[in-house]
């Protein structure tokens, strides 16, 4: 169970930043539709030969409404910019637990009485696991020439 709880916990948050980035590029887009809109509009009404009071009108009240919509969806967009921002310092604790999850589930698979299949497959993702907790704090990777000045 933990090792399900964990495996959910850590595809979860794998999700999060690209949901989050969709958002804002949802939220981009909205605002260059509604500027094309305008746009047409505007040459709509700059193409009329005979343009009348009401016209010209017509298309003020259209970019002055334009504006105020503009400004909400840039409101809205900077918002979940900042709604990104933020939840990555969440993300980041969910993810630990994930892994956490993951790691002790792995544990009792290679301590269980469980088959040597699975136990090889838990082993091999606690040493994944580890190598990977050791490339975060340390900042480099096992590589030929990992922390060797050969020059």
């Amino acid at each position: 169970m933990l090792f399900g709880f964990g495996v959910f916990f850590i595809l979860f948050t794998g999700f999060q930043e690209a949901i989050g980035k969709a958002k804002i590029d949802r939220r981009q887009a909205a605002i260059e539709e509604g500027q094309a809109r305008m746009n047409a509009d505007q040459k709509r009404h700059d193409e009329k030969k005979e343009r009348s009071a009401a016209d010209d009108e017509a298309i003020k009240r259209l970019r002055d409404g334009w504006d105020k919509e503009k400004k909400e969806l840039e409101d809205a967009k900077t918002h979940s910019e900042f709604a990104n921002k933020r939840s990555g310092y969440v993300d980041r604790y969910v993810l630990m637990l994930g892994f956490l999850f993951v790691a002790f589930g792995s544990l009792g698979f290679l301590l269980g009485e469980y088959g040597l299949v699975l136990r090889i497959v838990a082993a091999a993702i606690l040493l994944f696991m580890i190598m990977a907790l050791f490339k975060q704090a340390v900042g480099v990777s096992a590589g030929v020439n990992a922390g060797i000045g050969l020059g």
